[in-house]
């Protein structure tokens, strides 16, 4: 089972908040912190155990961030790859 939640700001400033207060989230969950991509458009990390893992796709123009996450790794990595490819079309 995969969980997906998008949130959308009104405000940068708001979504400038919640991208730097969610490392620290991650980190007080155990999670470490997320790897980045080059771009820093997406966040991966591993949970506590071997099965959870989970990622973010952030996208500043439209104030949107995609939360992802899951006990299965390849299901996770599958839904991320088809929203950032949907992110990608729309843009």
């Amino acid at each position: 089972m995969v969980t997906h939640i998008a949130l959308v700001w009104d405000t940068r400033s708001d979504y400038a908040d919640f991208r730097s207060a969610y490392s620290q989230v991650l980190m007080g969950l155990e999670y470490g912190a997320p790897s980045l991509s080059e771009s820093g458009r997406r966040w991966d990390w591993k949970g506590r155990s071997d099965r959870d893992s989970g990622a973010a796709l952030w996208d500043e123009s439209h104030l949107r961030v995609d939360i992802l996450f899951g006990t299965d790794p390849k299901a996770v990595q599958t839904g991320t790859k088809a929203l950032a490819d949907y992110a990608a079309r729309q843009r």
